[in-house]
């Protein structure tokens, strides 16, 4: 049973849409991991899908280039929430809280 600890770091980037770039903490089984994930989404089309989550080894979190953007905006909770859905679609997971988010915008 996975549970989103919390959001450790979080990212855009624009594609043919915004891909959500986390980094996230997770309790699986009592045992707290780091994992990363990629939601890519098209707000136009109401489309929305986690492209990648994977676990990540060490806890290197390279933030160089980014800006830091409010951990309450709806579209980082909307990201956050999105990927706990598409990991465990048959459990009503929500994130507890966010404590950092940053965003690159590459035009």
């Amino acid at each position: 049973m996975l549970k989103l600890t919390r959001v450790v770091d979080m990212h855009d980037r624009l594609v043919a849409g915004i891909m959500h770039n986390l980094t996230l903490e997770i309790d699986d089984a009592g045992n707290k991991k780091i994992y990363q994930a990629k939601v890519w989404v098209k707000p136009w089309m109401d489309f929305k899908e986690l492209r990648e989550f994977t676990l990540v080894e060490k806890r290197v979190i390279d933030t160089s280039g980014y800006q830091s953007v409010p951990v309450h905006d709806p579209v980082v909770q909307d990201a956050a929430n999105y990927v706990l859905k598409e990991v465990h679609p048959v459990y009503p997971y929500e994130s507890q809280e966010v404590v950092h988010a940053k965003a690159e915008m590459n035009l």
